[in-house]
Formats: C-alpha cells, sequence, structure tokens
C-alpha cells in the first residue's frame, strides 16, 4: 500500500499465534498516546486498558494516512500482521480481502474469483475494485469541480490571449503612420519590434497585478476545495504569473512583427 515506515520494524514471518504479540501504529497514534516519547517497545490495548484483549507490543511506526478522506485529516491508526489477526473478535471473519499486484489488477479478476471458489463455494465475492478507486471516492466531488475550474481558466487563458492580440494588432493600425514616420527617421525594425512588445508585456502586467490581487481575495473561499497546497501558494501564483506573461509576449509579438513590416513610404501617406 506504499506507507512508509518511519521508524521500528515491519511484521516478519515470525510474528504468529505463538508469539508475542506486535502491532505498529501510525504517527498520528504515537504522539497522542505517547508525546514525547519513543513508541517503540510500548504497550496498548484495542478497547483501552479495562478491556480483556491482550496486550499488544509496538514494533514500528508508520507514516500518516488520509485512510477517512483528504477533507477528515489524518487519524490514529494501528496495524497487526495477518498471522495474528484471529485475536481480533471483529475480524474473525472479514467481509474485505486486499491483493497486492504487480499487473493491471482488473485483468485476474476472473483468476482471484475461482480462486475463492475453490477455497469456499459458497462465499460471495462482490465489489472488486482497486485501492486507486477507493482513495479517489472521498475526493470525486472535489476532482469534478477541478477539472470544471481548469477548464474555465483554459478558456479564460485562451480569451485573454485573443484579447491582447486583438488590441496590439488594433494599435498597430492606428498607429502606422508613426511607425512609419520612425522608420523614415532611422529606426531599426529591433527598435520597433521592441516598443510594440513592450507596450503588450505592460498591459499584461497590469492585468496580471489586478488579477493575482483579485486571486488572493477569492483563494480563501476555495480553501475547502484544496488539499496539500496552501490557498497562497507562491509557487503557485508565481508559476501562473509567468505564464500569462509568456501568453501575453507571444500574443504581442504577432503585431510586432507585423509592424516592422511597415513600409515608410506607404505608411507616410496613410490617413
Amino acid at each position: 500500500m506504499e506507507i512508509p515506515l518511519r521508524k521500528g520494524r515491519p511484521f516478519t514471518k515470525a510474528d504468529t499465534q505463538a508469539s508475542q504479540r506486535v502491532v505498529v501504529v501510525s504517527e498520528k497514534l504515537a504522539q497522542e498516546r505517547w508525546p514525547g516519547q519513543d513508541a517503540i517497545g510500548k504497550r496498548l490495548k484495542m478497547g483501552g486498558g479495562d478491556s480483556k484483549e491482550p496486550w499488544l507490543s509496538v514494533v514500528g511506526i508508520a507514516g500518516n494516512v488520509l485512510s477517512q478522506g483528504p477533507a477528515s485529516g489524518f487519524h490514529p491508526e494501528v496495524y497487526v500482521p495477518y498471522t495474528q489477526y484471529p485475536w481480533i473478535p471483529w475480524i474473525e471473519n472479514p467481509e474485505h480481502l486486499v491483493v497486492r499486484l504487480v499487473s493491471n489488477p482488473t485483468a485476474i479478476t476472473t483468476a482471484i474469483r475461482q480462486e475463492i471458489a475453490q477455497l469456499d463455494k459458497d462465499q460471495p465475492v462482490s465489489e472488486i475494485t482497486t485501492l486507486d478507486q477507493i482513495a479517489e471516492e472521498p475526493v470525486a466531488l472535489q476532482r469534478m469541480l477541478m477539472v470544471l475550474l481548469g477548464a474555465f481558466a483554459g478558456l479564460a487563458l485562451v480569451l485573454a490571449a485573443v484579447g491582447v492580440h486583438g488590441v496590439m494588432s488594433f494599435s498597430v493600425a492606428q498607429r502606422t503612420h508613426e511607425i512609419g514616420l520612425r522608420m523614415a527617421l532611422g529606426a531599426e525594425k529591433g527598435d520597433v519590434l521592441r516598443m510594440v512588445i513592450a507596450k503588450g508585456i505592460r498591459l499584461a502586467v497590469m492585468g496580471t497585478a489586478i488579477g493575482l490581487a483579485g486571486a488572493f481575495g477569492l483563494m480563501r473561499l476555495l480553501s475547502s476545495q484544496l488539499f496539500g497546497v496552501e490557498p497562497t501558494d507562491p509557487a503557485t501564483f508565481v508559476s501562473v504569473a509567468l505564464l500569462l506573461a509568456c501568453i501575453a509576449l507571444l500574443a504581442s509579438y504577432i503585431p510586432a512583427r507585423r509592424a516592422t513590416k511597415v513600409d515608410p513610404m506607404v505608411a507616410l501617406r496613410y490617413e
């Protein structure tokens, strides 16, 4: 399941019914139960100190997992070896079987059913699913919302690029006479190119600054839909600003190239 082992040891073949009962606990449980102490070697009981269940010796500390979905945060977790599981009364008849595979899990569904049927033909097998699908269920709604927001963001980016290109094209058309005069007086094509692109970049910087200010205010409203990233994540804002700058530069370059091809004699007669 790719749950990291932070400290101690994993379960081994030596952990049997005849050996000491062992358990691996999560970091969350270790911090709550033994704050500031080393949890390895500590003991605990299922159900509390008054429980009649046997004492368990902590042999490892596992990383925290979002077992109940990202919105619920981390919860205390315990892991026991399956070779010792019969002592836990509520899972003497386990309802779930986890099979670890290195190939496509859906490709051997029939084989799993056949193997279980050979062991117990009266045992029903249903709801076969992958751990990836189980992990995606709690965030299905958020994922759909993020896809929609991503689609709208992509559309907004395209509209922004078209808008910058349109504004710059209109500006070049309006300044044809000026550009022709500049070139007649000795301005190089590179000077004209830089002049037009600089105006496009100024517009993009102003628009990006206004957009970032609005984003800082609105991201607080979306904080409940974010997992693993802060609402004001610097990397996200910087990368988006750089992307918008590149789009604006590209959208300004085409009109700028067109401006460098203006014939001074034609432009001077332009009205």
